[in-house]
């Protein structure tokens, strides 16, 4: 198992999944690697020959690895964003957690339902569209998308998705600096 993205060096992961790996008896490695967008054709295959079961995907590869796959599931495909990467008979697969996680995290550990909610997120990178495509899916009532200027088209464009998904759900803030 491994971790693509840049920078990845300061990334926890891999002592997170080794520690459970080995609690559970498992033998396997998680692994950390510095791969660039360019890279990718060539890690891709590479990864598959060596019989890798599952990559975690982070910034900035999440929207770049999308061509690189076979299917998506739903929320990776609404949100054009994808964390988690899988070989699933013959076929390269890919999910995005981020949201199903942080409203799990809201519902379980924060004892917060979203449902009817109004909601301010920062920015709209990969972990922004996953958050923001989870908490509507959740039942939020409303998003606001903020950030600064130089993100305006990225936020226009998760704004336009979202209310493609459910129309009128989301509005964009930005902000002068």
């Amino acid at each position: 198992f491994g971790l693509l993205g840049s920078p990845v060096q300061k990334s926890l992961s891999a002592a997170m999944h080794n520690a459970n790996f080995k609690s559970l008896g498992m033998n396997a490695l998680y692994t950390p690697y510095e791969v660039t967008a360019e890279d990718l054709p060539k890690v891709i295959p590479a990864l598959e020959s060596l019989r890798f079961r599952g990559l975690n995907v982070t910034m900035p590869l999440k929207q770049e690895i999308i061509k690189y796959l076979d299917e998506l599931d739903e929320i990776a495909s609404l949100c054009n964003a994808v964390n988690t990467v899988y070989w699933k008979d013959g076929k390269l697969c890919g999910s995005n957690t981020d949201g199903i996680g942080f409203v799990h995290g809201l519902k379980e550990q924060g004892r917060y339902d979203p449902t009817g909610k109004h909601c301010l997120l920062f920015g709209a990178g990969g972990a922004s569209r996953g958050v923001a495509f989870a908490l509507c899916a959740a039942g939020l009532s409303s998003i606001t998308l903020w950030g600064r200027p130089s993100g305006h088209d990225k936020l226009q464009k998760l704004a336009s998705d979202l209310n493609c998904y459910r129309s009128g759900v989301c509005k964009v803030q930005s902000t002068d600096e």
